[in-house]
């Protein structure tokens, strides 16, 4: 350990035990509160905005897309229909709209495909963002109120988009009761639905056009947010973090993910590696007093 280091590490320390006679008036933390690093960038928003609005610039006339957006939307309904699960059916439907879209790029172009794939996402998180607001309204919980509602225009409208996303958004937690779907959450759904119509093209596809503040939208999000992954995966996922965001704290992130789940050995050593590193030095000693706190059963 460097003096530098042993410098920090014992300034922390020395805050600690300052402040444990005093930990029973330290502002409390919610330990089940999530991160939001995911949402606080502007930053990332504006310039999904700016990404949007270019390749929305390459868009076709509608009547040059519509047999493409056809095809697909058989593809999802079949997915999402009882014969889906029919892997040898599936891939003949998939097939058909493969084809369509091959014919589409060659009579126009991979920058024209991606543009449709802007704007059926805008239509996704429009629509995804109506059937909350109804839920919301209902008061009735996402399962009751879909599988009560199953023909509704809102729920047939968004499994032509997207199949069986409903049934995953639910264990997510985007959609859910008592709120309406956030901006940010907005952004998540459509970067995510993007990333899905892009693999239809293949992974060079996926490899070239979707960009580095996507992949960080959509990763941070599983990692801060998405409710239905559990910690290891997390964890597993914080690592993949560094070669997309340099700048993005995963000791810190890292920390309180594992105090959140009670494992505040682990939690404290990478909270002090944040620390020392100057990530969030704010947050990095709240969370290590919480720590503090809930060891010594305050």
């Amino acid at each position: 350990m460097s003096e530098k280091t042993q410098a920090v590490v014992l300034a922390l320390l020395l805050l600690l035990v300052a402040a444990g006679g005093a930990l029973a008036n330290w502002p409390r933390v919610d330990p089940g509160m999530r991160l939001t690093l995911w949402k606080d960038s502007p930053s990332a928003f504006e310039a999904l905005k700016r990404l949007e609005t270019q390749r929305l610039e390459r868009l076709p006339a509608p009547s040059e897309f519509q047999g493409l957006v056809l095809k697909f939307f058989q593809f999802n309904q079949f997915v999402a229909g009882p014969a889906g699960r029919d892997s040898g059916k599936r891939k003949v439907v998939h097939d058909r709209f493969q084809k369509e879209r091959v014919r589409f790029v060659e009579a126009y172009s991979e920058d024209a495909y991606v543009a449709v794939g802007a704007y059926l996402a805008q239509e996704f998180s429009r629509y995804l963002a109506q059937l909350q607001e109804t839920i919301v309204d209902s008061g009735e919980m996402p399962a009751v109120w879909l599988t009560r509602n199953a023909d509704h225009e809102l729920v047939e409208a968004l499994r032509a988009l997207s199949a069986d996303f409903l049934e995953k958004a639910i264990p997510s937690g985007l959609i859910r009761s008592g709120a309406p779907l956030e901006e940010g959450e907005l952004w998540v759904v459509r970067t995510m639905w993007m990333q899905n119509w892009l693999l239809h093209g293949g992974r060079e596809l996926l490899g070239r056009a979707f960009t580095r503040v996507e992949a960080r939208t959509v990763l941070a999000w599983k990692i801060e947010a998405a409710q239905h992954i559990d910690l290891p995966r997390r964890l597993q996922l914080l690592e993949q973090m560094p070669q997309i965001d340099p700048e993005y704290p995963v000791d810190y992130v890292a920390g309180v993910l594992l105090a959140q789940e009670g494992d505040f050995e682990k939690a404290r050593e990478r909270l002090m590696a944040s620390y020392e590193a100057d990530e969030f030095p704010d947050g990095c000693r709240t969370w290590l007093l919480f720590i503090k706190r809930e060891q010594q059963g305050l």
